[in-house]
């Protein structure tokens, strides 16, 4: 089963993402505390976290977004986080990119506790 999360704006407390199936997730602005878990989230359009906030641990592990280039709206990573073209198996068909920490932010030590208000977005 597909889910759309719309939270732009919302405040989450150890916000924990793991094995969904997303169809459209917009988190734009959303304030992260405590740890915020996206492990095995697979977003399958569209998602957003333009401005988002994390004010303590982010994870990604192992979760997948669909990349689709020639979309209207185009997706918007995290701070901090990018996403790397990769193909994940499992018979998933389209073009897919891992969530992995920016190695320019990461250098700079801002891959896991993410405060930033910018936004990596597909195709920069």
């Amino acid at each position: 089963m597909f889910m759309r999360h719309a939270l732009a704006g919302a405040t989450l407390e150890d916000w924990q993402f793991s094995f969904c199936f997303v169809r459209r997730a917009d988190f734009a602005e959303a304030r992260f505390h405590g740890l915020a878990r996206f492990a095995r989230v697979q977003f399958h359009d569209l998602v957003d976290f333009t401005r988002a906030e994390f004010h303590d641990t982010a994870s990604f592990t192992e979760a997948w977004a669909q990349l689709d280039y020639e979309s209207p709206g185009k997706s918007r990573w995290p701070s901090g986080w990018t996403v790397r073209k990769d193909d994940p198996g499992e018979g998933r068909e389209g073009r897919w990119g891992q969530f992995v920490p920016d190695e320019e932010q990461s250098a700079a030590g801002k891959a896991m506790v993410v405060s930033s208000p910018s936004s990596n977005e597909v195709g920069e």
